[in-house]
């Protein structure tokens, strides 16, 4: 990182697309239009990871840049994505958006502690378990508890802490999930992305 910094003092950057293409980053361009509609554009730098958006910014603060953090909505058929200044922080992807139908778990963990951890938050209703004698209650929990493989192979591996969005209304179907470290997700036609963007960057502020 500190060599990255010095190299960063003593280079010339056009704009924040020069800067992303640098850096080995990818870039958009942005605007402040509803809709996707053109109103002052510019580029913002983007990653799939949060952690790799921090340390960048980090890396160009200690080269004397000013920078901005940006989270960015899209719909698919924009050309442009709308941009709004936010405060990045791990998790911050991890957006419900109206969707009540949440599973948090450690994707790192054993496949029998994940499994049970199913079992218990998405299948094992309490209510039904109230009255040891009630059959009826035994029998639900029997038939839900076949759906636990089905779910459980929809998940992700190795991502750590992940949000997972499902429909219990489709067979408890995963929608999509999203990691603590995700930069980015994508839902029912909608993107969304968290970016930086250094500010005044030479040539960049006439864009239009």
């Amino acid at each position: 990182m500190e060599n990255l910094t010095e190299t960063l003092k003593n280079k010339f950057f056009a704009n924040n697309a020069d800067l992303a293409q640098f850096l080995g980053l990818d870039y958009v361009e942005t605007t402040t239009g509803m809709n996707g509609y053109p109103e002052h554009i510019q580029n913002a730098i983007i990653s799939e990871s949060i952690e790799t958006l921090l340390e960048t910014q980090t890396a160009l603060e200690d080269a004397g840049y000013e920078v901005e953090q940006l989270y960015l909505h899209k719909k698919d058929g924009w050309n442009l994505w709308n941009r709004t200044n936010t405060y990045i922080q791990k998790g911050q992807m991890c957006i419900e958006l109206g969707q009540d139908w949440t599973f948090d778990f450690d994707s790192d963990e054993e496949e029998s502690t994940i499994k049970e951890k199913i079992f218990t938050e998405l299948f094992a209703y309490h209510e039904l378990l109230a009255d040891d004698e009630d059959f009826r209650a035994y029998q639900k929990i029997k038939e839900l508890a076949s759906h636990v493989d089905f779910f459980y192979n929809q998940l992700p591996s190795n991502e750590g802490n992940v949000k997972v969005f499902y429909n219990p209304n489709a067979d408890y179907t995963i929608d999509y999930w999203v990691s603590e470290n995700s930069a980015a997700y994508y839902n029912d036609t909608n993107h969304y992305q968290l970016a930086i963007r250094v500010v005044n960057l030479n040539l960049e502020e006439i864009e239009d």
